[in-house]
């Protein structure tokens, strides 16, 4: 009796702490704006992931990358993130929101969150080093791909054009340390390059 007890009392925490199977990504509109000028940023790349964290304490291992979308922000420098369904571990929590990574060229690479309307981000000067730039590199792609993918690339080929370029333009300026691993476009498939090349002009 006691036994059976134990189980019950074990069934039930297990369900209360589970969620739905499928978890419904709800898409927004946001704007990006030049942080110094307040001026609205064009073909700033936006890529949007929502992570479900495990139940428990501690690192349980059980984290999941639910959904990554990829977009760009267009001449008054909206963009627009869709919504979508996702299938999730039921062992895990909701996410609170998508974690926003955002890219252009010229600016400080980082994450754009928090309430703030419209988000910002920082043009690049000359009192800033490069290796800041490498390291907050780093920071974003190193975090947002998914190292058990090889292929995880597809989900955001716009930033891996551009941080292929940017990372080509710090080590002419010799950068050789803290920056991101990014995929090795030379040695690509002729099919894959012929899939980066459909986002060449977006960036």
């Amino acid at each position: 009796m006691k036994y059976k007890f134990l189980y019950l009392l074990l069934l039930m925490l297990s369900l209360t702490a589970c969620a739905p199977p499928v978890y419904f990504a709800k898409g927004f509109k946001r704007q990006v704006i030049d942080s110094q000028t307040g001026q609205p940023l064009e073909k700033v790349i936006v890529v949007a992931v929502w992570t479900a964290g495990g139940v428990g304490f501690g690192d349980t291992g059980l984290d999941q990358r639910l959904r990554v979308y990829e977009t760009v922000t267009d001449s008054q420098g909206y963009f627009t993130i869709a919504s979508g369904l996702a299938l999730r571990n039921p062992f895990t929590r909701s996410p609170e929101g998508a974690t926003l990574h955002a890219f252009k060229p010229g600016c400080l690479a980082g994450f754009v969150r928090g309430h703030r309307r419209p988000y910002q981000l920082k043009p690049l000067s000359e009192d800033m080093s490069v290796e800041l730039q490498a390291s907050r590199l780093s920071t974003v792609f190193n975090t947002l791909k998914d190292g058990h993918d090889p292929e995880d690339w597809k989900k955001y080929p716009r930033l891996v054009l551009a941080v292929s370029k940017e990372v080509e333009r710090l080590m002419s300026m010799g950068v050789t340390s803290n920056l991101p691993f990014i995929p090795y476009i030379e040695g690509f498939s002729e099919e894959d390059k012929q899939f980066l090349e459909r986002f060449k002009d977006e960036i």
